[in-house]
């Protein structure tokens, strides 16, 4: 049987035509460059075809497009790509949905809110360093682990206070940016007059 032109033996190893006239150009082609080829040098071919690399310069993936150039048309593929579309769409959505659920904070305002929690947590290093010299001079070893736990406690306090300020601010924030994205839109049902 064998390949009498470019179009056939395009045919029978699956390629575009265009693939075939550009093999033929390239110098580890493992066969003549002329047509006809014989069976034997059909499946020579095939052989050599599956050590190529996939050519990613095409902005089609292979076998979506009806273009017959672009290489074979297969529309089980088109089918799977279109369902895995669809679904990073559903969960593109549901992440949307999620976000405005409050289900995630955003990165900004959570790094904001960490930020002042470090603040926070140097400052009481400082005031501890600073001060911890005079506060406990004079004072024996169960006077000075009595007040060391006391000061603890106290600067324990003040960061669960403001990890909790902190909290709100970013639940605030997050509202009011989902706020003004709504109102880009189209009017809630409530807000028509």
């Amino acid at each position: 049987m064998g390949a009498a032109n470019q179009s056939k033996l395009a045919n029978l190893v699956g390629v575009s035509r265009k693939a075939v006239t550009e093999w033929l150009r390239r110098p580890d082609f493992p066969v003549r460059h002329a047509a006809p080829w014989n069976d034997a040098e059909v499946e020579q071919i095939r052989r050599w075809k599956t050590t190529l690399q996939e050519d990613r310069s095409s902005s089609s993936m292979p076998g979506t497009s009806p273009n017959p150039q672009a290489g074979a048309y297969d529309p089980m593929m088109r089918m799977q790509i279109d369902t895995l579309l669809k679904r990073e769409k559903m969960l593109h959505e549901k992440l949307k949905r999620e976000i405005t659920e409050g289900k995630y904070m955003p990165r900004d305002l959570v790094d904001g809110a960490m930020g002042g929690l470090a603040v926070l947590f140097v400052q009481m290093l400082d005031d501890l360093e600073l001060s911890g010299p005079t506060r406990f001079a004079n004072r024996t070893g169960p006077q000075v682990a009595k007040d060391i736990g006391v000061l603890l406690d106290s600067y324990r306090q003040r960061i669960i206070e403001k990890a909790q300020i902190e909290m709100v601010k970013i639940a605030d924030l997050a509202r009011m940016r989902e706020e003004k994205v709504r109102g880009r839109g189209r009017p809630t049902a409530g807000s028509r007059a």
